[in-house]
């Protein structure tokens, strides 16, 4: 059993601040810090503190950001035969973080596109292994729809988490299992609006016609709700205080492929999955906020 994630390694530049500034204004921040981010690793790095076997796949520039990230995959413990080191800047999120835990974010997007399409195509030891393969939208088009077509080529559960949304085509739709959006990425892949959750199911039906799987479309606060073709199940979310939710959709999305990699019900899997997403917008930061299984366990029994 393992996961194969094909993703970003973004260093996360986090400002915290009472209100984010309007257009035109300067506001003072209350504190700055530097983290290990981006939505492939945190992904990775989520299933591998909750105990499972994952390969990380994708690149990290030879700069100061890409040397301070290297330590932070040796202290993980991550595998870095699949991680690229190429010139040019890491990739880098500058996020503004506010008192009640929403976030802005912004992403420049370095070495993460120099993952091509033929450097999926060297994967091949690692699909081979892997039940489940992850990804989002931090690579280039092209990588991500490679990807997918050999995932399903070789008959894997492929799971895709559409973030940060653009649109997507059909050719990619029709080789997703599992497509995990929230509701505003929702609108922007079908072209319609999601105000409402009579919208949002109606969306998300209109993805299912063309191919995929299932659907597990996440709400923030009030949970996440899986579509398929013969129903729909709403999961609520735990009741927590969030601190950042930075990271909180990738914890998600790891804890669901770990899940899924060891034959739980997609059910099951989502449940699981918003308890390590509520524990992940408890501390700040992305990668460092994710919890272990002994956490998730301790806040389950509660």
């Amino acid at each position: 059993m393992s996961v194969l994630v094909v993703g970003s390694l973004n260093v996360d530049l986090v400002t915290k601040m009472k209100k984010a500034p309007g257009p035109g204004e300067t506001l003072a921040a209350i504190d700055f810090n530097m983290y290990p981010g981006g939505k492939g690793a945190n992904q990775a790095v989520a299933i591998k503190r909750l105990g499972g076997n994952v390969t990380l796949a994708g690149a990290l520039g030879n700069d100061s950001y890409g040397a301070f990230y290297h330590n932070i995959l040796v202290d993980e413990k991550m595998d870095e035969r699949y991680i690229k080191r190429v010139e040019g800047r890491t990739g880098l999120a500058v996020i503004i973080v506010e008192e009640n835990g929403e976030n802005r974010i912004a992403i420049i997007h370095g070495t993460n596109f120099s993952f091509l399409a033929n450097d999926v195509e060297n994967l091949a030891e690692p699909l081979n292994e892997a039940n489940i393969c992850l990804t989002q939208l931090e690579l280039p088009m092209e990588t991500v729809e490679k990807f997918a077509c050999l995932a399903k080529k070789a008959g894997k559960t492929f799971i895709l988490n559409p973030a940060p949304s653009v649109p997507l085509s059909d050719k990619l739709l029709k080789n997703i299992s599992i497509l995990t959006p929230n509701e505003h990425e929702l609108g922007l892949i079908a072209g319609m609006d999601t105000s409402t959750d009579g919208q949002i199911e109606e969306a998300g039906r209109s993805l299912l016609k063309k191919g995929i799987g299932h659907l597990v479309i996440t709400l923030g606060a009030r949970g996440a709700l899986i579509l398929d073709n013969e129903e729909k199940t709403f999961i609520p979310a735990y009741k927590i205080k969030p601190v950042d939710t930075t990271g909180a959709g990738d914890a998600f999305n790891g804890a669901l492929a770990y899940c899924l990699d060891n034959n739980m019900k997609l059910k099951e899997a989502a449940e699981f999955a918003n308890a390590v997403a509520a524990l992940t917008v408890t501390k700040r930061g992305a990668l460092v906020s994710l919890p272990r299984m002994k956490e998730v366990k301790k806040f389950l029994e509660k």
